[in-house]
C-alpha cells in the first residue's frame, strides 16, 4: 500500500491567480525537486509530517464541504504520482494542482484527474538552474486540454535579462489577452470629473445601488464592486472613497474589506 508524507491539510481561500478568494482544501506535500532561495518552508521528509494511505487521506479531504476545489501543493505534489493515481479517483471535487512546472512526464501520469494547473515559472536567480524554460516548454505542452495558468516569482536577485527573457517566453506561449477592466474608458473619464471637487453622490449613476449592495453584503472593497457592477478599478476605488467620505464604510484596514457602518434599514437615509 502506497503512503505519502503530508505536511498539513487545511481549509482556506486561494491567494493567487484567477481563483483568488475561492475556498479550497489545501493538501501540502513534503519533498521538492527544487531548492528555491526564497522558500522559507522545510518540505523535507525529516520535517514534521503525517503519513497517509490514499483511502485515509481521501476521507479527510472529502469531509470538507462547500469548497471550490482541492489544492495539491507543496513541496512538489508531482513527486508522488504513484500515490496520486490511487488518491485522485477517490476525491469528490475538482483537483487544483500547484506545481513548479518542471515535471511534464509526471503530470501526464495523472492528467485525466486534474482540472486546473497553477504552474510556477522558475528563474535562474531563484533556483540556480540555467534555462528552466526547456522544462517549462515540455510541461505546458503536457497541460494542453487542462485549464492552466502560470505564475512568476520575482525576488531581489532577479536581473534585467531574466525579466526580458520571461516576458519574451510568456508572449511566445500565446497571444496576449488584456484585462480591459483595468483601463479607463470614456464613461469612466466622465465619471472621474464628477468626483473632482465637491459633488453630490447622485453624480455617480450607480451610487444608490452600490450603497444597497455593500450594506447588504456587510463589507466593501474595490474588487467586490468591480465584480458586481463590472467597473474598472479606478472607478471602483473612487466609489470606495466616496462611501468612506459619506460614513457608509470605515477606513482601510490593510488588505481586508472595509467595514460597513450602517444598517440595511438606514440605506436610503445614507
Amino acid at each position: 500500500m502506497n503512503k505519502v508524507k503530508i505536511k498539513e491539510i487545511f481549509s482556506s481561500v486561494q491567494g493567487e491567480g484567477p481563483y483568488i478568494g475561492y475556498k479550497q482544501v489545501f493538501v501540502r506535500f513534503c519533498n521538492c525537486n527544487l531548492k528555491c532561495n526564497y522558500c522559507d518552508t522545510n518540505f523535507s521528509s525529516e520535517s514534521d509530517y503525517k503519513e497517509y494511505c490514499a483511502s485515509d487521506l481521501a476521507n479527510v479531504i472529502n469531509s470538507h464541504k462547500d469548497v471550490h476545489s482541492i489544492s495539491l501543493t507543496g513541496g512538489e505534489p508531482l513527486l508522488a504520482t504513484e500515490f496520486l493515481k490511487e488518491l485522485l479517483p477517490l476525491i469528490n471535487n475538482r483537483i487544483y494542482l500547484e506545481t513548479n512546472g518542471t515535471l511534464a512526464e509526471k503530470l501526464l501520469e495523472i492528467k485525466p484527474f486534474v482540472n486546473i494547473v497553477s504552474a510556477d515559472i522558475k528563474l535562474e536567480s531563484a533556483t540556480g538552474i540555467k534555462d528552466t524554460f526547456k522544462f517549462h516548454d515540455k510541461f505546458f505542452e503536457a497541460c494542453k486540454g487542462i485549464e492552466t495558468f502560470a505564475k512568476i516569482v520575482f525576488n531581489r536577485n532577479i536581473t534585467d535579462d531574466e525579466i526580458k527573457a520571461v516576458v519574451d517566453y510568456t508572449i511566445s506561449q500565446q497571444k496576449a489577452h488584456y484585462d480591459n477592466t483595468l483601463l479607463m474608458d470614456e464613461e469612466e473619464m466622465n465619471a472621474k470629473s464628477s468626483f473632482d471637487g465637491e459633488h453630490d453622490a447622485e453624480e455617480e449613476p450607480l451610487y444608490n445601488e452600490i450603497v444597497e449592495f455593500v450594506v447588504t453584503q456587510g463589507k466593501a472593497s474595490a474588487s467586490l464592486l468591480q465584480r458586481r457592477f463590472r467597473l474598472g478599478y479606478n472607478r471602483a476605488a473612487r466609489c470606495i472613497d466616496l462611501l468612506e467620505e459619506r460614513g457608509i464604510i470605515g477606513p482601510a484596514n490593510g488588505s481586508k474589506p472595509r467595514e460597513v457602518l450602517v444598517k440595511l434599514e438606514n440605506n436610503e437615509e445614507n
